[in-house]
């Protein structure tokens, strides 16, 4: 069984200009120009299956609690969980800030 590590870390300048969009191959992600939704076998990893997808990959320099940075390439999966992540987040802020403003009023 693979032994997994998390650590905590804050993308302080997140930004949409390192959101890549791109049509990949759904078997390996590798970057492909056959059109979406098209079945094709894949020229990296020989797949007859193969069918045309939209991917995203997301570049972005982060920051662990000790202060030590490092930069980082999430593809697929993990970049929709930080997104998904950055959104819980965000709403969390927001109903914080909002119930503080309502206390206070």
């Amino acid at each position: 069984m693979e032994e997994r590590h998390w650590i905590q870390a804050i993308i302080p300048n997140a930004a949409l200009d390192n959101v890549f969009v791109y049509t990949g191959y759904s078997c390996c992600g590798k970057k492909c120009s056959v059109p979406e939704g098209r079945q094709f076998t894949c020229i990296v990893c020989d797949n007859r299956n193969c069918v045309s997808a939209s991917r995203v990959a997301f570049k972005f320099e982060a920051v662990d609690v000790t202060g030590f940075g490092f930069s980082h390439l999430a593809m697929e999966l993990e970049a929709s969980t930080l997104f998904a992540s950055a959104k819980e987040q965000t709403t969390s802020a927001v109903k914080l800030e909002t119930s503080k403003l309502l206390r206070s009023a």
